[in-house]
């Protein structure tokens, strides 16, 4: 996809069919299946979410040129990836880690913080599918 709606540069999507979204935890996967082809194209996935962050650092689970979606909080892989580029690829200098490593630090700080609900030091997913319906105080009142 190309620079149009909530998509400031090239977007790979999952596919055309059922996964019309870009989903920030599963695009890692394209950052790294990119890597060695494109690397523009790669880095580009790395930071899309990233343009999405709220100030408290969550990054949207999801998202398309119509709607950004907060309904889930799965584990920062992101940091991962870039361990991963960073050891595989050779394009990974100075200049890039300085672009990422704040709102990486910020959004592996906001689900250390945010996604510890009973403060007994394991974080805990959150996904849209809750039985009943029932959304739990602490998705309630806790920030983006």
């Amino acid at each position: 996809m190309g620079d149009s709606g909530h998509f400031d540069r090239e977007a790979l999507l999952m596919s055309k069919f059922k996964m019309t979204n870009f989903w920030t935890w599963d695009n890692c996967f394209n950052v790294l299946g990119h890597a060695f082809s494109d690397a523009q194209l790669s880095w580009d996935q790395m930071l899309l979410a990233f343009a999405h962050q709220t100030e408290h650092g969550q990054l949207p689970a999801s998202f398309n040129n119509a709607e950004l979606h907060f309904m889930d909080a799965k584990p920062p892989i992101h940091g991962w990836t870039l361990a991963k580029l960073m050891k595989e690829t050779d394009w990974v200098g100075l200049g890039k880690l300085n672009e990422i490593y704040q709102p990486l630090a910020d959004y592996t700080d906001w689900w250390f913080k945010f996604r510890d609900h009973d403060g007994d030091g394991f974080q805990r997913r959150f996904t849209a599918m809750i039985p009943d319906g029932i959304m739990p105080r602490y998705l309630i009142n806790a920030p983006r």
